[in-house]
C-alpha cells in the first residue's frame, strides 16, 4: 500500500515553496553592492577613513573618535584591504539574508492568506530598492531583523536558550558598528525585557542578558583594548551621539512631521484599542514596537532630509507586519491596519520620489552580474587587485598641483575640514586627530580633544585646509579652540586649488591669553566687536537654553540659533551657530569670505572689518534671552 498527501497538506506544501522562491528572488533583486565606489567628498571619504584608521591600528574611543566603532568598516564593502574587504562582504550577505530569513520566519508563524504575504513582499522590495537607490546602505535592515527576532522569541512556546544569547549577542555588536545603531537596539530591547519580566520569564531575560552584557566585555576587550579604553570609548561616542542631536538638527517639508505626527496618533490609536479589548498578542506586539518607533522618529527627524526614509521604511514594515499578524482579527482592525501600512508606503514613496526605474528586471541583471564580479574577485587575487585600480580611477577628483604633492609626499599630513579621500588617492601619510572631519567636533570637550592633538608632538607636519563647512555653519567656528592652535603652530605656504596647505612651525608654546572685556548683549541685538586689540581676537560666547528647549531635544529636535555679522556696514547672511562648543572661543579677529581671506589671517595682515555679530533663535521661548561675550586676545607671532 502506498501512502498519499493530502491534497491540503499538497497545497501547504506548494505554498510554502512559492513563498521561498519568491522571497529568494526579492533578495536576490535587492541585493546590496558587494564592491562600493571610493571617492572624494565629505561622506566617502569618512568611509575611506573607517578602513584605513582600521589598517592602521588606531584605537576607537581614544585616538579616533566618530559616531562609527572599530567595526563600523563592515557596512562599506570598499577595497582599500582585502582582508578588509572580505569582511565587510561576508558582513553585508549576512545582513542580507538575516533579513530575509526572519522575515520567512515571521510569514510561517502568523500563517498569514496568499494576498498578505504578498503584500508583505511588496512592501519589501520597494522599500529596500528606493533606499538603496538614494542612500545606498539599508541599515534599518538590520534593527528590522531584530525586531522580528525579539517578536519570534516572545511568542515562541520554548525558546531555545542558545536563542537568546544569540540575540542578547546581535544587539551587542551594532555598539561597535556604530553606537547610536547599538543605542537604538538598546531602545529595541529595553520593551522586550520588560514584556519577558511581565510574563515572569525570568530565565529568558538571564540568558539574553548575560548574551548581552557577555558579548559587550568580551568585544570591547578584543577590539579596543583594556577596561578603561573600552569605558573611554561609551563615553565619547556618547558624547557625539548627544552632541549630534544638538548640533546638525536639520528642517524639511512639514507634511513628512504631519505624516509622523498622524502616524503616533493611529499608534496610540491601536494601542488602547488592543488594551480595551484585553487583546494580548496585539498589545505584545505594538508595545515591543515602541522603543524602534521611537529612534526611528528620532532619526528621521532630527536631521530631516534623505534620514526620513529610514523612518518611512521602519513604520511601514511594523504596521505592515502589524496587518499581517491581524488577520485573523475583527475586519474593521484589519482594514485600519492595511489602511495605515498603505499611507506610510505611499508617503514613503513619496519622500523616495518612487520611480519605476527603482524596480526595473535590468536591475536584476546588473545584481547578478555585481554578484559574479565579486565571486572573481575572491577566487583571483590579481582580477581583485586590477578592480581596485579601476575603483580608485573613479575618485581622481582631487588635483594637487606637482609642487604641493612633492612638498608633502613621505611627510605626515592632515586634512581640514574632510577631504581624506586625498590620503588614499596620493599615498599620502595620513595622521589622524581624534575627530577626523571638523564639523562633528560639536562640544567644547571634543573639540578640546583635538586641540590637545595640534597641541601635542603627535601633530602632523602639514594641513591641506579647504574653507568650507555643512548646514550654512561659518567654517571657522566649527572647531574653535583647535582653529586657535592651528593659527600658532602652522604657517601659510601657499594656496592649491581649494585647499591652503599648511606647514608645521619648528617650535610651539601655547600661547597666552589677554582678556579684553566682557560684553552682555541680547538675542536679535547686535553686540560690538572691539578694534582696539592687539593680536588675534576671539570670544568666548554663552547662549543659555532652557528646560523647553531639552523638552524639545528629547521628543523632537532642539531649536537652531544663528550668527550673523556686520561687516563694514553690512549685514550677512545667517549662519547656522553651536553654542555648544563656541564657548572655546570662536575667530572674531574679522570676517573671512574666502580663501585669501584665510590665508592673510593666517600671515597675520588682519583687516578687522567686523563691527558687530547679531544672534537669532529658531524659537524665542526655548532661550534664555541674554548673550554674554568674553573676549580675549593671542599674539600673533
Amino acid at each position: 500500500m502506498t501512502d498519499t498527501i493530502a491534497p491540503g497538506k499538497q497545497s501547504q506544501g506548494r505554498q510554502k515553496l512559492f513563498q521561498v522562491i519568491l522571497l529568494l528572488i526579492v533578495a536576490l533583486w535587492t541585493f546590496p553592492v558587494l564592491l562600493q565606489t571610493i571617492s572624494g567628498g565629505l561622506d566617502n571619504s569618512w568611509r575611506v577613513a573607517l578602513h584605513r584608521t582600521t589598517i592602521e591600528g588606531l584605537r576607537y574611543g581614544r585616538e579616533v573618535i566618530l559616531t562609527y566603532g572599530p567595526l563600523g568598516y563592515l557596512r562599506f564593502p570598499i577595497l582599500i584591504s582585502r582582508n578588509l574587504w572580505l569582511k565587510s562582504v561576508v558582513y553585508t550577505i549576512t545582513n542580507h539574508l538575516l533579513f530575509f530569513f526572519t522575515l520567512f520566519l515571521f510569514i510561517r508563524k502568523e500563517k498569514p492568506d496568499w494576498k498578505r504575504w504578498l503584500y508583505l513582499v511588496v512592501i519589501v522590495f520597494a522599500g529596500l530598492r528606493i533606499i538603496q537607490t538614494l542612500l545606498g546602505v539599508v541599515a534599518a535592515q538590520t534593527i528590522i531583523s531584530l525586531f522580528i527576532l525579539n517578536y519570534l522569541y516572545l511568542n515562541a512556546e520554548k525558546p531555545n536558550s542558545l536563542l537568546g544569547i544569540l540575540l542578547g549577542i546581535l544587539h551587542s555588536i551594532l555598539l561597535y558598528i556604530k553606537f547610536s545603531d547599538g543605542l537604538s537596539a538598546l531602545f529595541l530591547l529595553l520593551p522586550f525585557i520588560l514584556l519577558l519580566l511581565f510574563e515572569k520569564r525570568v530565565r529568558g531575560v538571564f540568558v539574553i542578558l548575560t548574551g548581552y552584557l557577555s558579548a559587550v566585555v568580551i568585544l570591547g576587550l578584543l577590539l579596543i583594548g583594556p577596561p578603561g579604553d573600552v569605558a573611554l570609548f561609551f563615553y565619547n561616542s556618547f558624547q557625539i551621539a548627544d552632541g549630534y542631536i544638538n548640533s546638525t538638527a536639520k528642517d524639511g517639508p512639514m507634511w513628512q512631521v504631519y505624516v509622523a505626527l498622524l502616524s503616533w496618533v493611529v499608534y496610540l490609536g491601536f494601542m488602547s484599542y488592543a488594551l480595551f479589548k484585553r487583546d494580548s498578542p496585539r498589545i505584545k506586539y505594538l508595545f515591543l514596537a515602541v522603543g524602534l518607533l521611537f529612534v526611528s522618529f528620532k532619526h528621521g527627524f532630527v536631521r530631516h532630509d534623505l534620514h526620513v526614509l529610514n523612518f518611512f521604511f521602519i513604520w511601514t514594515m511594523v504596521f505592515t507586519l502589524y496587518y499581517l499578524i491581524t488577520s485573523s482579527g475583527k475586519s474593521f482592525l484589519k482594514q485600519v491596519a492595511l489602511l495605515f501600512s498603505l499611507v506610510l508606503f505611499f508617503a514613503f514613496g513619496a519622500s523616495g520620489s518612487f520611480h519605476v526605474s527603482m524596480i526595473s528586471p535590468s536591475i536584476l541583471l546588473e545584481k547578478l552580474h555585481d554578484i559574479k564580479m565579486s565571486i572573481h574577485m575572491i577566487a583571483d587575487e590579481n582580477f581583485m587587485n586590477s578592480q581596485a585600480v579601476n575603483e580608485r580611477k573613479l575618485y581622481e577628483s582631487y588635483s594637487l598641483k606637482a609642487k604641493t604633492y612633492q612638498l608633502i609626499s613621505g611627510h605626515t599630513v592632515d586634512f581640514f575640514p574632510w577631504d581624506i579621500s586625498i590620503a588614499e588617492q596620493y599615498g599620502l601619510r595620513w595622521i589622524p586627530r581624534p575627530l577626523f572631519q571638523s564639523y562633528f567636533a560639536f562640544t567644547e570637550y571634543l573639540d578640546l580633544l583635538n586641540k590637545r592633538h595640534f597641541s601635542s608632538n603627535h601633530s602632523p607636519e602639514f594641513i591641506l585646509y579647504s574653507f568650507k563647512s555643512i548646514d550654512g555653519r561659518y567654517p571657522l567656528f566649527d572647531e574653535p579652540a583647535t582653529f586657535s592652535t592651528l593659527l600658532k603652530r602652522y604657517q601659510p605656504v601657499s594656496i592649491d586649488g581649494e585647499f591652503i596647505v599648511l606647514r608645521k612651525k619648528g617650535t610651539y608654546e601655547e600661547p597666552r591669553e589677554h582678556t579684553v572685556l566682557t560684553s552682555v548683549g541680547k538675542i536679535g541685538v547686535g553686540i560690538p566687536i572691539p578694534k582696539d586689540t592687539d593680536g588675534y581676537l576671539f570670544g568666548r560666547i554663552y547662549i543659555d537654553s532652557n528646560i523647553w528647549w531639552k523638552i524639545a531635544k528629547l521628543f523632537y529636535k532642539p531649536p537652531q540659533v544663528y550668527i550673523q555679522f556686520v561687516v563694514d556696514g553690512n549685514i550677512t547672511q545667517p549662519y547656522r551657530f553651536l553654542p555648544s562648543n563656541a564657548t572655546n572661543g570662536v575667530s572674531l579677529s574679522q570676517f573671512i569670505s574666502n580663501q585669501k581671506d584665510l590665508f592673510d589671517l593666517w600671515d597675520g595682515k588682519l583687516t578687522k572689518n567686523l563691527d558687530a555679530i547679531v544672534f537669532s533663535v529658531q524659537n524665542v521661548h526655548c532661550f534664555k534671552e541674554q548673550v554674554r561675550v568674553e573676549f580675549f586676545t593671542i599674539p600673533i607671532n
